[in-house]
């Protein structure tokens, strides 16, 4: 399985293993902000009912299979993928499983985790108390 971490202030360290009998893996980017993270999985030509996502053990999972070619069809040169796929992502800070959300949009699979209200920052204001006269 490829399994990205996601580290906090730090490259995220990668695992390239494929999941057993997954024949293809879609290029995957993973972009953190104060407020979460933005997973892209590059997967064109399927539909939304492609993708099977899963969160466990803050693992989130992405698979997918494209379809195989029809059976009788001879090809001279396929660059199309055809088979499953799956990359997973270990985040090692909390996150809001509830809060997941994910879109299909020109070939793009984009997922969105938000971090945990306890690890978002905040901002502290500063009070100066009044001087009486």
């Amino acid at each position: 399985m490829s399994m990205m971490y996601v580290w906090r202030g730090a490259r995220p360290s990668v695992n390239w293993n494929r999941v057993a009998g997954t024949s293809y893996t879609p290029a995957l980017n993973v972009r953190e902000d104060s407020e979460g993270y933005t997973l892209e999985l590059v997967a064109p030509g399927l539909s939304a009912e492609a993708f099977d996502l899963t969160l466990e053990h803050k693992v989130l999972t992405v698979r997918g299979t494209y379809p195989t070619p029809d059976e009788g069809q001879r090809y001279v040169w396929r660059e199309q993928p055809a088979g499953s796929f799956a990359r997973s992502v270990r985040f090692t800070r909390p996150i809001d499983a509830e809060g997941i959300a994910a879109r299909y949009e020109q070939g793009v699979l984009t997922v969105r985790i938000p971090k945990a209200a306890e690890v978002q920052p905040r901002k502290i204001t500063v009070n100066v108390p009044e001087i009486s006269a």
